[in-house]
């Protein structure tokens, strides 16, 4: 889970109608949660990226918890997999 460090808070000025619709295509989302998605999909992170992020909070969570070692090297081994096929896609598509 993210920490409060991890985030830089802006003030953003919208327009009043964009505001309005980006509410109602929010749902029971919140506003700041809409349009972090929509930004994150606008301008997604590199698979090197990614990795280096699930590689921090694998070793985060490694050093913390003992007794999820098990699923831990799962979830480790799977992201792996993923963002390998990730840099290699990337990597396709600038050939």
């Amino acid at each position: 889970m993210a920490k409060q460090d991890d985030w830089i808070r802006i003030t953003l000025r919208l327009p009043r109608d964009l505001h309005a619709r980006i509410n109602a295509a929010g749902g029971a989302s919140s506003l700041n949660a809409t349009i972090v998605t929509a930004l994150d999909e606008q301008f997604p992170a590199s698979a090197e990226d990614k990795l280096k992020s699930l590689l921090e909070e694998y070793d985060r969570l490694l050093a913390s918890d003992d007794s999820h070692k098990a699923e831990l090297r799962q979830l480790y081994d799977w992201g792996i997999e993923v963002l390998e096929r990730g840099l290699k896609a990337e990597k396709n598509g600038r050939e």
